[in-house]
């Protein structure tokens, strides 16, 4: 009779602990993932001459990068992904697998009052064509997924990334 009312209370408590994590996100112990399991496409256009279009598919969440031609040791300027100070994340609306970001100039060659601050949905890049850059799409937990653009010597930025074309 005594081991019928241990296994009794014990039973209890191993339903009250499950019972406690249904409407919990996060009780069954994995995180949230945004890693597309599936082919991932993305086209990259200057919609105007100071707004950056990006369009996504199969990927809910990524962070963009963009390097150009420049001066300096570097030779390139960057809003650098994944590790960089100017790296822009893309959210889908919904956290939908498709979705369509702007990112909007606020520099241009020459300008000499800008403080050197991008706000959300920043760039600060204005060529108004890819010509001169290369991007950089990168998964939420910093794989590159794609890179395009048209200056084959900037291709070499993300080559150890191991970025697909």
């Amino acid at each position: 009779m005594k081991w019928a009312t241990v296994l009794a209370l014990m039973a209890m408590s191993a339903g009250c602990a499950s019972d406690e994590c249904v409407d919990e996100d996060g009780c069954d112990g994995e995180e949230e993932t945004y890693e597309p399991d599936g082919d991932v496409s993305v086209k990259v256009t200057w919609s105007e001459s100071t707004q950056l279009t990006i369009e996504l598919g199969g990927v809910q969440r990524a962070y963009f990068g963009i390097v150009e031609a420049g001066m300096g040791e570097t030779g390139w300027y960057g809003e650098d992904c994944p590790d960089g100070p100017y790296c822009h994340e893309l959210i889908n609306q919904d956290d939908l697998p498709t979705g369509t970001h702007y990112l909007v100039s606020v520099f241009t060659l020459g300008q000499e009052n800008w403080d050197g601050t991008l706000r959300e949905g920043e760039t600060w890049m204005h060529r108004e064509g890819l010509e001169k850059q290369v991007w950089g799409l990168f998964s939420w937990d910093g794989s590159c997924l794609k890179m395009g653009g048209e200056d084959e010597e900037l291709y070499a930025h993300y080559a150890a990334k191991a970025c697909p074309r």
